[in-house]
């Protein structure tokens, strides 16, 4: 596939579509188009995208300004989960990861991401990914892993960002070594330091960074030479963290927009509870996995995990549970 004249300087896409993981040189072009029309700059095959979806502005400096432009598309263009307006342009921190409809895509400096190496069984949790927006995030994985780099973590409340992190470790050059998590909102200067110390040359897991004290932003945030890669999670302020960030920044979806994932994450919680219960492990009805799949989840997967939980308690040794052991609101 031509994708035009010869790419900018150290920039390259990444594209998690269906069909996997691509990487495509960015043309030396100060404005690029996105969609399904040949006529576009980096033409996508995603039916879901509109035939001139967005564009991408790139900007001067280095490294450069970048911005991405809704063209009017059908489904839409997100950045970090942001929904854009029609024709809004909007500022892409680089490494940001960006949506238009089901393709994730991900701009970056092309020395600074290296190719993905195959690592055999990787330690920590797997995040579930059934549901196809997780599944373009899950691939990413294997990319951000490998790199030295920090990331950040963006989400709701219990939408998996500890997991995500971890699933991170998991794939790096770092996975043997240590792994220390700090609360950020009671973070002092002393429990930093400590914390390198104990992380050495490992991984430091900076949870809540949005509640950071502000004068702990320069030495949490800033460069850094050496010492322990950083992986950071935040519930807000998301856009304004990977602004100041020389990383990438990945946003979770909340449950109720992968609901491919819910009953797949119950059985998981199932599971779990039953284990250490000690009983079998009970099985979902059809109306059960109904009703989870419709209901809304405001508190994610922590509130799905909470109700499995109980649900296997009142089950009390049953092969099923069904909608009277869930104890959620009912839909006509």
């Amino acid at each position: 596939m031509d994708y035009g004249p010869a790419p900018v300087a150290q920039l390259c896409l990444l594209v998690s579509a269906d069909e996997g993981l691509v990487r495509i040189p960015l043309p030396a072009r100060r404005r690029l188009t996105f969609g399904r029309a040949a006529r576009c700059d980096v033409p996508l095959s995603d039916v879901s995208v509109s035939r001139e979806h967005a564009a991408l502005h790139i900007g001067q400096g280095a490294p450069p300004k970048l911005f991405v432009e809704d063209l009017r598309s059908a489904n839409g263009t997100r950045v970090l989960g942001y929904k854009l307006d029609p024709r809004q342009k909007f500022p892409l921190p680089l490494g940001a990861v960006f949506d238009l409809a089901s393709t994730t895509l991900l701009v970056h400096e092309r020395r600074k991401l290296p190719q993905p190496k195959a690592l055999r069984s990787p330690r920590g949790p797997r995040p579930i990914a059934v549901d196809p927006h997780s599944q373009r995030l899950l691939a990413l994985l294997d990319v951000l892993g490998p790199s030295t780099l920090d990331v950040l973590v963006i989400g709701e409340t219990g939408t998996g960002k500890r997991t995500y992190a971890h699933a991170l470790v998991a794939r790096s050059a770092r996975a043997k070594k240590p792994l220390v998590t700090v609360d950020s909102g009671t973070l002092d200067l002393a429990q930093l330091q400590a914390a390198r110390e104990e992380a050495g040359t490992g991984t430091l897991l900076f949870e809540r960074v949005d509640e950071l004290p502000r004068e702990l932003y320069a030495k949490v945030l800033g460069p850094h030479r050496g010492g322990p890669r950083r992986l950071f999670t935040a519930r807000a302020e998301g856009l304004r963290l990977a602004s100041t960030m020389a990383g990438f920044s990945v946003a979770l979806p909340p449950l109720r927009a992968r609901r491919d994932d819910i009953v797949p994450l119950a059985e998981l919680f199932i599971g779990r509870s039953a284990k250490q219960l000690q009983e079998r492990t009970p099985r979902l009805s059809e109306q059960a996995k109904n009703a989870l799949t419709r209901h809304e989840w405001p508190r994610n997967a922590r509130e799905l995990e909470g109700v499995m939980d109980r649900a296997v308690l009142d089950a009390d040794g049953a092969v099923w549970i069904d909608l009277e052991h869930l104890r959620l609101p009912r839909y006509e």
